[in-house]
Parts: structure tokens; sequence; C-alpha cells
């Protein structure tokens, strides 16, 4: 039994012993325990305190079978009470060193199967590791995706850490190093979101005055405000925006010079020249920018783009405007039908270089200019394919010019005439409309055609229009046309070489003979190129032997082909090429009666009547003076205007309507001169 007082003492001496104490997030190591009893007596056994445990680990021991979770709290609470060693911190961070990246790292210490990270150094070690890792990627994402202006920069936070809180809050010493890497990065990025807070409210600041202002500047030029007034205007609200928005001067300096930048880039270059030369009278900084110590240097270099810019665009307008003037110049010859006359000339490019314009390119321009303005003459008309076409072809006709849409779809339409193609049942339809282009354009202006379109393509076409004239089928005439003109077509068939060979008798017998009474419109005279007639005549007339035609009847289609493709021009057969005008004739008496005027005494009586063309070989466009009598040419030093060509066509012309309209204002003012007879009349008195 135990005395009354002495269990009193006991009581007094426990009640007085302090709690034990547990680890918490800012205190994760147990203290020391110090156990005490009270003095043994003879009459009771005294409660023995328990060492090293409290009542929760006892528990803990007991469940520790049914729970494996239990096991370890247990072992997180015996790494508790071990001191961590030097070697264990050193172990722990090189085998995080061996992992290579980051995401290798989280996963070596989600896993848990590197034992130098589970131990007390190694917890700390990987917390501390992970919380880096975290820091280094909240902080990339700061930069990037942060609401800089707007943002909360805790939430930001926790939203990124919060996976790591929930996978380790139950690991005390974990959480303790992590916690502590973090706090330090919130603590940061806290002054930082701050600072960035006020950069960006003064950076809207600046960009809504910066927007008022270009937009401003752009109503202002719309509305035809001088660049300088606007530029006035600009600068005459930086005491606002330093009284009202906090907008250093210096600030407002730079963001001019910006918008003189813009301007510039915009191709705005008085504006950009007008903000840059501006002189301020206010404010602490006087003069303009380009004097302004600080951005001189960069106004400067501004103004010089400027310039060069400005060059640059001067050119370009000289350019165009040379560019049209020649444009408007090729539209009046092309009203005139003298596109095919027009000499090279020289006009300036954008980089104010001399460039030739050729007659091959002025045509070209001509061209171009011609079919825009007929879209714009239908447009208003209303006119129908149809009646386009008709308009088109007098104009292209009559300046002897090719079509270039209609010629593609024709060109087109021939290079598609193979023997696979044409035998089908339905030819392919761009050798049908090639071929339908072909035919109507042919209707109305054969000449034309033949002129410009190619002679395998012409011939291809001819036939098919000739078999559709003998009642063949269009599939059926393709074929046959095409069989025809193949590479060595007919050339092993015994009848068609007798058929050629007598057609070569027939057709030199035709040539040679002086009566044939205006044969192929050459005056009962055969042309002194004779030979030219006779092969032409023979390539055209074995053409239609092919088709199943007779001599006489090829003969006599040839003859209406070639002249078609050439004519007589005073003795002198003369093929008409694709760069020849439809009034080649009248050009070529004109310039003939001109050379006689000039040279008449020195011709041995000859009058423009005898003379004729012969072509020099040496160019398209180019022919010598000559007599076809007596076979002489007048060229060289005695003779410097006896080689032709268009542009010296085109003089003689020209010299001609000169006179001409000099006779008939001689004529008006002789008429003018002559009295009216009305002052010979008076009101009798």
């Amino acid at each position: 039994m135990t005395p009354i007082d002495e269990g009193r003492k006991r009581s007094q001496g426990t009640a007085n012993r302090g709690r034990v104490q547990t680890p918490s997030a800012s205190n994760i190591r147990l203290p020391g325990l110090r156990p005490s009893a009270s003095p043994v007596d003879t009459y009771a056994r005294p409660e023995q305190a328990p060492i090293g445990s409290n009542g929760w680990e006892s528990l803990a021991k007991a469940l520790s079978g049914i729970q494996p979770e239990i096991n370890a709290f247990l072992n997180t609470r015996a790494l508790e009470q071990t001191e961590p060693q030097d070697a264990d911190f050193a172990e722990a961070r090189r085998q995080l060193a061996l992992q290579p990246t980051a995401d290798a790292r989280m996963k070596a210490i989600r896993d848990g199967k590197i034992p130098a990270l589970t131990t007390v150094a190694g917890r700390q070690v990987a917390g501390e590791r992970l919380a880096y890792d975290r820091s280094v990627r909240l902080m990339e994402e700061y930069q990037t995706s942060f609401d800089k202006g707007s943002g909360d920069v805790d939430q930001f936070i926790q939203e990124r850490i919060k996976d790591d809180l929930e996978r380790y809050q139950g690991d005390p010493i974990f959480m303790a190093a992590y916690m502590k890497q973090v706090d330090g990065l919130s603590d940061r990025l806290r002054g930082q979101a701050v600072d960035d807070r006020a950069k960006y409210e003064m950076e809207k600041r600046e960009g809504d005055v910066f927007g008022k202002w270009s937009a401003k500047a752009d109503f202002d030029l719309a509305e035809k405000k001088a660049p300088a007034d606007v530029a006035t205007g600009i600068f005459g609200e930086f005491q606002t925006n330093r009284d009202m928005l906090r907008i250093p001067f210096d600030r407002q300096q730079e963001m001019a010079l910006q918008m003189a930048n813009q301007a510039a880039t915009a191709g705005k270059l008085d504006l950009a020249r007008a903000i840059l030369s501006h002189e301020r009278s206010d404010g602490p900084y006087k003069g303009s920018l380009l004097t302004d110590a600080k951005l001189g240097q960069q106004a400067t270099a501004i103004l010089d783009r400027i310039d060069t810019e400005q060059q640059k665009i001067n050119l370009k307008q000289t350019a165009a405007e040379a560019e049209e003037q020649l444009g408007e110049a090729l539209d009046g010859s092309w009203e005139r039908g003298e596109v095919r006359f027009v000499s090279t000339v020289t006009i300036p490019n954008e980089r104010g270089e001399a460039q030739e314009i050729k007659p091959e390119k002025a045509e070209e321009m001509a061209v171009k200019r011609a079919l825009a303005r007929s879209q714009v003459v239908a447009a208003e008309r209303g006119e129908t394919k149809e009646q386009t076409e008709t308009r088109e072809l007098a104009e292209f006709t009559g300046n002897a010019v090719k079509h270039p849409e209609w010629f593609r779809v024709m060109d087109a339409g021939a290079s598609a005439a193979t023997v696979p193609n044409v035998s089908l049942d339905s030819p392919p339809d761009v050798l049908i409309q090639g071929y339908d282009k072909y035919k109507t354009l042919y209707g109305k202006a054969p000449v034309y055609v033949e002129q410009h379109l190619n002679a395998k393509a012409a011939d291809f076409y001819e036939m098919v229009r000739v078999g559709e004239e003998l009642g063949w089928d269009q599939r059926l005439a393709m074929s046959v046309a095409m069989r025809a003109n193949a590479p060595g077509a007919s050339k092993d068939e015994a009848t068609q070489r007798v058929q050629f060979q007598k057609l070569n008798i027939r057709v030199s017998d035709l040539v040679a003979d002086k009566k044939v009474g205006g044969f192929l419109g050459f005056g009962g005279t055969a042309p002194i190129n004779e030979g030219t007639v006779k092969t032409e005549l023979n390539r055209y007339a074995q053409l239609y032997v092919k088709l199943g035609l007779g001599e006489d009847e090829a003969i006599e289609r040839a003859a209406q082909r070639l002249d078609k493709n050439y004519f007589n021009f005073n003795g002198t057969l003369i093929k008409r090429d694709s760069r020849m005008p439809p009034n080649f004739e009248g050009f070529a008496d004109t310039a003939i009666n001109e050379f006689v005027l000039k040279h008449g005494d020195k011709l041995d009586g000859a009058d423009a009547g005898d003379l004729s063309l012969l072509p020099d070989g040496t160019s398209t466009g180019s022919w010598i003076i000559w007599n076809p009598s007596t076979n002489k040419t007048y060229s060289g030093r005695d003779f410097p205007d006896g080689v032709i060509t268009y542009r010296s066509m085109a003089a003689a012309k020209q010299a001609e309507r000169t006179r001409a309209e000099a006779e008939v204002s001689k004529k008006d003012a002789e008429q003018k001169q002559k009295p009216t007879g009305r002052h010979l009349f008076r009101r009798g008195g």
C-alpha cells in the first residue's frame, strides 16, 4: 500500500512536468527527452515513464501489421532522430547529378529507388533540388505566359507546385527543404511582379499615346493637312502627357523618333522628315531630334534613309512617266495602224539607267495596252464575246499584230494533233478549241491567220478545213490531216510519187509561162524570184493531193493559199511575215517615191514603177531598192538611203503627210487673203 501523502506528492510532481513536443513544418527534429521518476519507497512500485516513445508511436507499432503506411511513418520518425552526415549529403547530390535532365531527377526522387535519396540528408537534398528545378521552370513560364498586367503571382506559383505538395506532404524533411526554396522564389517573384506591373502600365500608357499619334497623323494626312502641322501636333502634346500620364520628356522624344521611323518605313517620307526636323521650344529639350544629344545619330540615320528612299521614288516616277509617254505614243501608232513601224527608243528605268525598248518590246507594250482598253470598252458597251472578238480582230489585223490569246489557243490545239489523239472517237477539247478558233478567224481574216500561224499548224488546220469542205466529218478530216503531215508520210506510195512528179511539171510550166494572164495576181508576168513561187506552190499543192484532190484542183487551191502568204511588189515576190504591217505596200510605194524624188537623176531614167524591193538577207524588215529589169541595186555610199526599213518607211510616210498638210495650209491661207466683196456694197441714202 502507498501512503496518501506520498501519492499526493507523486501527483504534484507529475503535474509539473512539461509535454513532449512533436515535429512541425518549422521544427522537423524531435527534442531530447529527459525522463524522471519519484523516489523509490518501500510501499509501492512507481510508474515507469516511456523512454524514446509516446502514445502515438505505441499505437503505430500496434497497428503496423495492419496498415503498411504506418511503417513509413515509423521510418520517418526514426530518420528524424538520426543526425545526417556530410557523406550522406555528398552522395545524395552525386546521385542527382548523375541524372541527365530535370525530368529524370524528378522521376528518381518520386520513385525512391536510389538509397542515397531516402536518408535524412537525401530527403533534404531531394527537396532542395526539386524546388530548384521547379523554380527554373516557374521563372521561364513567368516570362512567357504570366499576365504581368493583372496576374496573381501567388496563385500562379501555387498552381504549379500543387502536384509536388500533394505528393510529398507526408514527408516533413523533404517539404521543409522544398518550401524553403519555394518561399525564396515567391518573395523574389512578388517583387518582380510589382516592378513588371508598373512597367506594364507605363508601356500601356505609352502605347496608347503612340497609337493616338499614328491614327491622328493618318487622319490628318488624309484630310490634306501639311506634314509640318501634323508634326507640330505631336510635339504639342508632350507637356500634357508628362503632367497627366507621367511619361517623361525623354521617353516621348524616343517615341517621336519611333514615329518618324514608322512613317519612313510606310513610305510617308514627308511626315517622317517633318517629325525629325521639327524645332521644339518647350520642355527641357530644345531644337529638333536631329540635334538631340542622345537621339541625334539615330535621327540622322533615318533622315539618310529617307533621302535614299526619296531618290528611289523620284527615279521610279521618272521611269513611270517616261513609260507612260511611250505608251501614249504607241497608242497613237496603234490607232494609225503603224505599230510595226516603231523604232528602238531609249527611256530611263527605275534605277535611273538608260534602257533600250526594241520594236518587239514596244509591240508587246502596245498589245497589252490595247487589250486593257478593249476590256474597258467591252464592259462599257456590254458586248458579247463575239462582238469583242470582231472589234479586236479589226484592230489587230489593222496593225498586223499577233493576238496573244487567239494564237495561244491555236498553237496548243495543233500541238495536241497527234495520231493517238485524232484516232479517238472524241478528240481532246484543246484540239477542238484550237481548230474552232482557226476556222472562225480564217473565215474573217485568212491573210492575217496565215501571216502569223506557224507553218506546221497552218498546214494541219488548212487540211482539216478543206477536208470538211469535201464533206468529211471533223474527226476523219483531222485523222487524214494528221497522217498526211506525219514525217515520211506517203513517201513510199507509188501512186502519189507519180502524182507529185506530174504536179511539179505543171507548176514549173505555169510559173515559166509569161502569158498566164494575171495568174496569182501577178499581172501576167512571173516575179523575178520565181524559184520561191515554184517551191511554195508545189508544197501547198502536194498537201491537197494527199487529201485526194486532182492536180488541177490542188494547184488552184495552192495558188489561192499562196496569194494569202505572198504578194508581188513591182516584180518581186515578198512574203507576208509576222513582222510585216498590213499596209506595207503603201508605205513601200511612198519610200520608193521619196527615193526617186531625191535621186532621180542618178537612176538612169528609171521611175518609181520600175523599182522594187529585194530582201537584204541580214534581218527581217530590211530591203534594198533595186531595178528588176537591169538587176541593179541602189545602196552603199552613193545611196545611203537605198536600204529600206520600217523606220525609214514611217519617216517617208510622215514626210508625205507633212507635205500634204503644208499644201492644205497654203491653200487655206490663200483663200483667206482673197477679198470677200462685202465692202463693195453700200446702203443708199
